[in-house]
């Protein structure tokens, strides 16, 4: 989503809509999530203070690996946030913060469901589909104060 701010210099108060494509927000990260399809934006952008303003709310939907059983999932993220600009600039430009809150809108730790049971630690078969053929494993003799 860009912006003459010139634009809004002249005409004051500015809302803008687009379905930004998911090409231009490369989400680049180790856990590899993928945008599923465009994301909604709507932005209001205004000089305050002498200083080019943009709010923003973005939507978008996520698919993303479970942290426990590694299966991808789909979440709906929906940050908003703002952004501040100098009037001396050519353009207000927000698709690189759009980018940078959907990442930060991911949980740390994202999960399928809050029951997820992971992976076996010994064959790793995925436990949410049934138990896998591994005979119970002990659990370390220091631990054992600790039963009821």
């Amino acid at each position: 989503m860009k912006l003459r701010i010139r634009d809004i210099v002249r005409d004051g108060p500015i809302d803008l809509e687009e379905a930004i494509p998911s090409a231009r927000l490369p989400l680049e990260t180790p856990d590899r999530p993928e945008l599923m399809g465009p994301v909604q934006a709507r932005m209001r952008a205004e000089i305050q203070d002498g200083a080019a303003w943009a709010w923003v709310v973005a939507r978008a939907r996520v698919s993303i690996a479970c942290a426990r059983c590694l299966e991808r999932y789909v979440l709906e993220v929906e940050p908003a946030f703002d952004v501040e600009a100098p009037t001396d600039q050519e353009y207000l430009d927000v698709d690189d913060d759009v980018r940078q809150q959907l990442l930060l809108s991911l949980p740390p730790q994202p999960l399928c469901r809050p029951e997820c049971k992971g992976l076996c630690s010994g064959c790793g078969k995925n436990l949410n589909a049934g138990p896998c053929g591994c005979p119970p494993q002990d659990s370390h003799p220091g631990f054992q104060a600790l039963k009821i």
